[in-house]
């Protein structure tokens, strides 16, 4: 067994303590002289609560196992002066140098129906002298002050002090010995058997008098006024009253007792048999039963020549064995069968918090971690709390403040806390145990964060351990992907957690986290794991950092840093393609910028409105509308998205306009690319639009006057709002129609489209 198991098995009988719900009355630790001395060391005799401090801050130097160890049962004797069975615990110390590093021994007994375990601890306050005492002797020390109760099997333990752990030796020696019960000579002139009903002798007698009554008499106890007598007849079996229990309360509890049962003596007394026994507070009702099996006379019938009995039960018998077969074969026929049982209905996950604590041993096992985080996620719906996603507040919190946030968070929404132990999870707690030993720094926690605070693994031990030192752990779980690590590297306060081995258990750590048993009656449940895509990505990623690891089997020695030069010498490793990285943003300034036009607002006589067409093309040219004044109409045009011929606006858009008014500026920017603007196309659409409708319609345009026009445009510039470049039109004025439709008559003349008489 390994050093980590030793501890972990230590550590586990330890917690049960807590856990017990129901204890011995006689299992304890009796009052005694906490003096342990020897000529030439010092001793003194601690109760402890079977941790001893050296199991988590292991030391240099250990002392050997005890070299004999022997156990037995002694009678001892309480300060009341009730004698009681104790074990005699004796131990020898092996003589050799190793006992310079002798501190103390911790005596251990556990009792195994219960599990519950008693522990105390010797602690020698001055060095021993030489090997081996003054007569030439091995140390030897005895201890006797565990009381224990009968018939139980105990272990027993006793563990040299400082303990050796992280090692496959062990410092300490154990056995069992088996407490024999109350019939034992020895035992029964204990309190202990007393308590539990024996050290009694009642004396019981059946008699019958002339009504057939059967008289039950013994004697009884001094420590007990209430009793309980069973009589039951062994031949003749009645259905309506199969024995006979009373309580008995007499009103004097000393002397000789007795209690009549009515009726019971008409058959021979050698037929009944008969139970006493006393009700204690140490055991109840489950007392010692003493029983008493009256004998028969010679004037009486013997029970077995009763041939009417005989003849009774014969028939019943085969009407009993009979009546089911006829009963089946009648309703067999009209049996349906049994019913399928009914499947068990699968649980009802819930979203629960997890907390991923780990060791960045490699790149590729952080890229692990971060994938196997995503499967969490995306296949179990869990909500996962990774350091690699909460760069921005460690770095406002800091470390340790950040990871007691993630504690009390865990803690308060009952979640769980994943611990993927690995080779550097394992050396990083060898170095914490070790005083002599170098911390171990690995090239992923100084890319994380400068210094000491980018290992936030050997941060998050100063959080975790004050649970398991108070027996709390039922919220962590260890993990550890077998591809790239084993079992061994699970440190060895970890050890008593439950370990799950991924990915074959994966199923297991699913309803781990939702505290659900996986196994029910009727089925064995499971969850979406190897059909998602996410499944698919973590194992690639698993493969790839396994086969990195064969190839360079060094890989460890590699990634540790030895000092502040090895950490920014380091040679960076190649990028694999898929491997999760974190990239700084690339920031660029543009080449040229883009030139904003000031439209130029000037006042028309009239407008007109007609839909020109922009085609799409690879670049463009950004152009803003420009209203003036004049003494002519200036077109106003409102584009049309339409797929067709391509082709280059002249940039001149109102052939009418003033020479005097500065031309457009033009954006060739990368995105102005929404296509080119023609003015033979928009022509030519507006055109089209007109042709169809009524030359009765076109012809009904009422005269207009160029003053008003003018009037009506000053109006329409003032309800515009002055940052949109373009006048605005009421499209629902009687008005505002007439004027443009003056506006396209005149337009379709000049074009010696529509010819008027």
């Amino acid at each position: 067994m390994a050093a980590g198991g030793i501890a972990g098995h230590l550590l586990a009988l330890t917690l049960c303590l807590g856990a017990l719900t129901s204890t011995s009355h006689g299992f304890e630790i009796l009052e005694s002289d906490s003096n342990c001395s020897l000529p030439g060391v010092s001793c003194s005799v601690l109760n402890s609560n079977c941790m001893d401090s050296s199991w988590i801050h292991p030391r240099p130097w250990t002392p050997a196992a005890p070299s004999d160890l022997e156990v037995r049962l002694v009678i001892g004797e309480k300060e009341s002066g009730d004698h009681v069975p104790v074990l005699q615990i004796k131990w020898t110390v092996a003589p050799d140098a190793s006992i310079l590093g002798l501190l103390g021994a911790e005596v251990s007994v556990m009792q195994r129906s219960t599990n519950q375990h008693l522990c105390i601890q010797l602690q020698f306050e001055s060095q021993f002298p030489g090997q081996l005492m003054s007569d030439n002797q091995p140390w030897r020390f005895v201890y006797s002050s565990f009381e224990v109760d009968p018939d139980q099997t105990y272990d027993v333990t006793v563990q040299h002090l400082p303990r050796l752990v992280n090692s496959s030796l062990r410092n300490s020696k154990e056995t069992f010995i088996t407490v024999p019960g109350c019939h034992d000579k020895l035992m029964s002139k204990t309190k202990t058997c007393c308590q539990h009903g024996d050290c009694w002798y009642p004396d019981i007698s059946a008699e019958k008098d002339v009504d057939d009554d059967l008289i039950v008499s013994f004697d009884s106890r001094s420590d007990s006024c209430d009793y309980r007598i069973l009589v039951k007849n062994t031949v003749v079996v009645s259905l309506r009253t199969p024995q006979h229990l009373v309580e008995l309360h007499p009103a004097k509890c000393s002397g000789r007792l007795n209690h009549t049962f009515t009726g019971l003596a008409a058959h021979p007394l050698c037929w009944y048999y008969i139970e006493v026994w006393a009700v204690l507070p140490t055991c109840k009702t489950d007392c010692i039963r003493y029983k008493h099996f009256p004998q028969c006379s010679t004037s009486e019938p013997a029970p077995m020549p009763n041939k009417r009995l005989r003849l009774f039960f014969i028939p019943a018998a085969f009407i009993i064995l009979l009546a089911p077969i006829i009963i089946i074969c009648l309703n067999r026929a009209d049996y349906p069968g049994p019913k399928p049982p009914k499947p068990p209905e699968p649980p009802e996950p819930t979203v629960k918090k997890v907390w991923l604590v780990y060791s960045a041993d490699s790149r590729r096992y952080v890229d692990v971690v971060i994938k196997f985080a995503d499967f969490l996620r995306d296949a179990w719906g869990m909500e996962v709390v990774l350091d690699r996603c909460q760069v921005n507040n460690i770095g406002l919190a800091g470390a340790t403040t950040w990871l007691s946030r993630q504690k009390s968070e865990i803690e308060r929404v009952n979640g769980t806390i994943l611990l993927l132990c690995s080779r550097g999870a394992q050396e990083k707690w060898l170095a914490r145990q070790s005083y002599g030993k170098n911390k171990v720094r690995l090239r992923e926690d100084s890319k994380f964060f400068s210094g000491d605070q980018g290992d936030l693994f050997s941060c998050a031990l100063n959080v975790i351990i004050p649970d398991f030192e108070t027996r709390i752990h039922d919220r962590y779980v260890v993990v550890y992907f077998g591809d790239l690590t084993s079992g061994d590297d699970i440190p060895s306060l970890f050890k008593v957690c439950p370990k799950y081995c991924l990915p074959h258990k994966l199923q297991d750590v699913f309803f781990r986290i939702q505290r659900q048993e996986r196994i029910r009656p009727g089925g064995e449940f499971t969850v979406p794991q190897e059909e998602t895509l996410s499944y698919d990505i973590l194992m690639k990623a698993v493969s790839k950092c396994r086969v990195w690891q064969e190839k360079h089997p060094d890989w460890f020695r590699n990634q540790c840093l030895t000092s502040e030069a090895a950490e920014s010498d380091s040679e960076e490793e190649e990028i694999i393609e898929g491997l999760t990285q974190r990239l700084n943003p690339l920031v660029k300034v543009p080449s040229r910028s883009i030139s904003t036009v000031n439209p130029v607002i000037n006042k028309p006589i009239a407008s007109m409105v007609t839909d020109p067409v922009i085609a799409q093309g690879p670049s463009s040219l950004q152009i803003q509308p420009c209203i003036q004044e004049g003494g002519l109409s200036v077109q106003t045009w409102q584009p049309i998205l339409m797929e067709g011929q391509i082709c280059r606006q002249d940039l001149h858009l109102n052939p009418l306009q003033d020479p005097t008014v500065p031309g457009i500026e033009n954006d060739s920017s990368p995105q102005s690319d929404q296509g080119y603007l023609c003015l033979d196309l928009l022509k030519e659409e507006h055109m089209r639009r007109l042709m169809q409708l009524p030359q009765s319609e076109l012809m009904e345009v009422p005269e207009t006057n160029d003053e008003e026009d003018y009037l009506r445009l000053e109006q329409v510039k003032q309800s515009e709002q002055p940052d949109q470049g373009y006048s605005t039109w009421d499209s629902v004025s009687s008005r505002d129609r007439e004027s443009l439709m003056a506006a396209q008559v005149k337009l379709l003349q000049q074009s010696g489209v529509l010819v008027c008489d």
